[in-house]
């Protein structure tokens, strides 16, 4: 028995996998390994928020998530680790993106990515390439996991948004690549990337919300079983998380917040979300509406009331169940 391991994609599937490989047709088996999901990477702590917060940051690789879990908080983490030019995860990237030819070129990519800048035509102009000429780029990150091509779900569009999805990139082009000069200077503090921090949470916080749904649906928990769930946006408007049952025309349109919300805060919240999901143009279909938030005042009480409303409390709750 032979067997091949290897982390770097690009060199797997051209000496490995391709045609031109001495080895191609021959192999009996391929498996590629993904990172761990939310509630195995949780089980790395102590403390489920903090295990939440490490795994925004972070995202599954055990690697990291050791890493991690030899600190009782993320502040303390971010500043050994990422915030010193010894930390662990300081030049990272270089190794993660070695494989890759013009790295300035796909720096600037994912700097831009990382910034907010989502559309080919944003990316390309923030980069100083000529529109088309992104694309490869773009191609060759997808293929190798760190971007993906988003699509809004329920609408029938063929131009879609580029989003760095692997974790720690986005926290390294977040924290790091931007702050370098002050991070050798030796003058950055955590205090100075708080607001960075917020950020990257609010952002990875719908990325874990949904997988939290993902589970809850295997578990039964919702109103009825979905088979797709995905981000919608049309014209400005925006619904984090919109779940379908196309067959059975059902729908479960969800907010995400990474904040501490009152109970009229979520009923405002509510209220605008079914306008919006008025938008979308599912008539005739049943409408369910939810919140996940940070943590949520009178929540039990909201249920009561017939709202579907979840906080951390309920993942960590979910974490038990999944065990």
């Amino acid at each position: 028995m032979l067997v091949l391991s290897g982390s770097l994609m690009g060199i797997m599937e051209d000496n490995v996998l391709s045609h031109s490989s001495p080895l191609y047709g021959r192999r009996t088996a391929g498996f590629r390994l993904r990172s761990l999901g939310l509630f195995p990477s949780l089980r790395f702590f102590k403390s489920p928020i903090e295990g939440l917060k490490f795994y925004m940051l972070l995202g599954g690789i055990p690697a990291y998530l050791i890493i991690a879990s030899r600190y009782e908080t993320v502040g303390e983490f971010v500043e050994r680790e990422f915030l010193t030019p010894e930390g662990y995860f300081y030049d990272e990237p270089y190794i993660v993106l070695s494989e890759l030819k013009e790295l300035k070129t796909y720096f600037s990519i994912l700097s831009a990515m990382s910034s907010g800048r989502r559309r080919p035509s944003e990316i390309a102009s923030e980069v100083g390439l000529e529109g088309r000429k992104i694309y490869p780029y773009l191609e060759t990150l997808i293929r190798l996991g760190f971007v993906e091509r988003e699509l809004p779900i329920a609408r029938k569009e063929k131009r879609g948004l580029y989003r760095i999805s692997d974790p720690m990139l986005m926290s390294w082009f977040s924290l790091i690549y931007p702050n370098r000069t002050e991070i050798e200077l030796g003058t950055i503090t955590l205090e100075r990337v708080e607001k960075i921090l917020q950020r990257i949470f609010s952002f990875r916080f719908e990325d874990v919300s949904r997988e939290f749904l993902v589970e809850m649906n295997k578990a039964g928990k919702l109103p009825f079983r979905f088979t797709k769930i995905g981000r919608w946006w049309y014209k400005g408007e925006e619904i984090d998380l919109v779940a379908l049952n196309e067959d059975e025309e059902k729908a479960l349109f969800i907010e995400v917040k990474w904040k501490d919300l009152k109970e009229r805060e979520v009923k405002g919240i509510l209220k605008d979300l079914e306008k919006k999901a008025g938008l979308v143009g599912l008539d005739g279909w049943d409408k369910n509406y939810g919140l996940i938030e940070k943590s949520i005042e009178r929540k039990e009480k909201l249920r009561e009331e017939n709202y579907l409303v979840w906080d951390l409390k309920d993942f960590d709750a979910l974490k038990i169940l999944s065990q």
